[in-house]
C-alpha cells in the first residue's frame, strides 16, 4: 500500500525520503524469491505531475526491470 511520506507542509519528512528509497530498493530482492509477480496497473493520472500512470508507464521504469527478467 502506497504510503504518504509528507509532512504537515507537503514536504518530505525528515528521515522519510530515505526509508521510502530504501524500501524501493528492496524491491527486486522480494521479486527474486518469487515464483509468479502479478503485476495490477490500472490506468491513472498522478496526482502530482497530471501525467498518465498505467502497465507502460510502469515498464518503462527501472525498479520495473527485474520483475520482467
Amino acid at each position: 500500500m502506497p504510503q504518504d511520506l509528507r509532512d504537515e507542509d507537503g514536504g518530505m519528512a525528515v528521515g522519510q525520503a530515505e526509508l521510502g528509497m530504501n524500501a524501493i530498493r528492496s524491491i527486486p530482492s522480494y521479486i527474486e524469491r518469487t515464483d509468479l509477480v502479478l503485476v495490477m496497473t490500472p490506468p491513472s493520472t498522478h496526482a502530482d505531475t497530471g501525467r498518465a500512470c498505467s502497465y507502460c508507464s510502469w515498464r518503462g521504469r527501472g525498479c520495473a526491470a527485474p520483475a520482467l527478467s
